[in-house]
């Protein structure tokens, strides 16, 4: 489907990016598209006939429901280069609990384990069959973790304590994983663990929520986001973002169309995100603008590591601001790869 983006042609993704609105589950409204992996594969929600919430695969453009794991919801959040697939799903109980789909079977990680508790979500996969998310321990604490062939490791937090928690959201192929840890009762840090140790990657007050293959972690930390690396931390700040809002006939003051959200990183450093409601791909302080659906607002939600495809959700008229899940595929020549 042709979408439409910001007029103009310098940093707009209209000529370099095909749009495709993706098939949702029969009966389904809406959709969410929440990762995607080098084969172009796409993973994310749909709606069903009766308003559930059911974790979907696309592959090529054509939808797989992932079911449950006896509830009525679930959310499939990543999938890596072998197509497996991890996310989170209610039980029969109405527990949310953390799950790996692979080989067309939905697997139950949740159980007790390490943790004491039960693991509630999973939110990345790696190519080597990592997978990180969160858990509660027996005192009911939130703690990161780690699974690996049925292991399960708890990460621990930054500091110790029985009120301090940890969250995971990512994890390269290298092992490394980045999230956050509470300083506090409340306050959270970007932290990453490497070799089993947990350090914190800046002063700022915040999250780290992605990682790429090559080690840049994205930061962000309210109203700001950066991207980290060993020896760099670089603002990503929306300059163009007023200019591109008036263009498009949006009524939106210039301090909040600064906002930017980041959501992903692939493997050349390409930031993917959205500026209130225009989608976005950052690289090396350009801003390059997706197009979106028939009414041009979108959200960019991942990237692959090689940077060919971009997921994520745009609104499309009758529905106003309600999501549909799309990709956006890197054209060259003229045509789609």
């Amino acid at each position: 489907m042709d979408g439409v983006g910001p007029p103009g042609d310098r940093g707009t993704g209209q000529d370099s990016w095909q749009l495709t609105d993706l098939e949702l589950l029969p009966g389904g409204r809406h959709g969410w598209a929440l990762g995607v992996n080098d084969d172009g594969a796409v993973v994310g929600k749909s709606e069903t006939a009766d308003g559930a919430r059911h974790a979907v695969l696309w592959r090529d453009g054509r939808i797989t429901d992932l079911g449950t794991l006896g509830g009525s919801n679930s959310v499939a959040c990543d999938v890596n280069r072998h197509g497996v697939v991890v996310g989170t799903s209610e039980t029969a109980g109405g527990a949310r609990h953390a799950f790996i789909w692979r080989d067309g079977q939905m697997v139950d990680l949740g159980g007790p384990g390490s943790l004491g508790g039960t693991l509630v979500c999973a939110t990345a996969i790696n190519d080597r069959g990592w997978v990180v998310g969160s858990g509660m321990t027996a005192k009911g604490r939130v703690h990161a973790f780690v699974w690996w062939a049925g292991e399960i490791i708890d990460l621990g937090t930054l500091v110790p304590g029985v009120d301090q928690s940890s969250h995971a959201f990512d994890v390269n192929d290298r092992g490394r994983i980045v999230g956050d840890a509470t300083v506090d009762t409340m306050n959270t840090v970007p932290v990453m663990w490497e070799d089993g140790r947990i350090h914190q990657l800046t002063d700022l007050t915040g999250q780290s929520i992605a990682i790429s293959s090559r080690g840049q972690a994205v930061i962000c930390a309210n109203p700001e986001c950066f991207i980290w690396s060993p020896d760099d931390l670089t603002t990503i700040s929306p300059d163009e973002g007023p200019m591109v809002f008036r263009a498009q006939g949006i009524d939106r003051p210039d301090r909040g169309s600064r906002f930017v959200q980041v959501e992903g990183i692939g493997g050349e450093g390409r930031v993917v995100g959205w500026n209130a409601r225009l989608a976005f791909i950052w690289h090396r302080g350009e801003f390059e603008w997706l197009p979106g659906l028939s009414t041009g607002q979108a959200q960019a939600m991942a990237i692959s590591d090689q940077g060919r495809f971009v997921a994520g959700t745009s609104a499309s008229a009758p529905d106003g601001l309600a999501p549909h899940p799309v990709v956006w595929t890197k054209r060259h020549d003229g045509r789609a790869t």
